[in-house]
């Protein structure tokens, strides 16, 4: 019904779920309509995304900061998508503001062997 997938959607743009990229379309784009250029699309679900499918390529310390790190960056965008207030510039400041913090308190530090991988993917 149309009541259980809004609460579906509520749930997921309150408390983004692992290894799941849907915050970016469902609740950014759906919101604030930024257009394909804008960070939901064009930055955020497309890189979210190019981890996803290249999880199999990390080493386990590294998957498990691929999983952190995309669930940090997306949890980081949650009290901006609840601003009703908030633009498409002030999404876009706030995500890459959070990039380095989550990287970091994720444990890139920690996977060196990955790094490579890392740069490919983000490349």
């Amino acid at each position: 019904t149309e009541t259980s997938s809004n609460a579906v959607t509520t749930s997921i743009c309150n408390s983004p779920k692992v290894n799941t990229c849907n915050f970016y379309k469902e609740c950014l784009e759906n919101k604030f309509h930024c257009g394909t250029n804008g960070y939901p699309i064009q930055y955020g679900d497309k890189n979210c995304n190019k981890f996803l499918n290249a999880l199999n390529q990390f080493s386990d310390p590294g998957k498990k900061w691929v999983t952190d790190t995309m669930l940090c960056l997306q949890n980081a965008l949650v009290s901006t998508y609840n601003n009703d207030k908030a633009t498409c510039s002030e999404i876009e400041n706030t995500a890459f503001d959070s990039h380095a913090r989550c990287y970091v308190d994720s444990g890139i530090c920690n996977v060196p062997l990955d790094w490579k991988t890392i740069f490919q993917v983000v490349g």
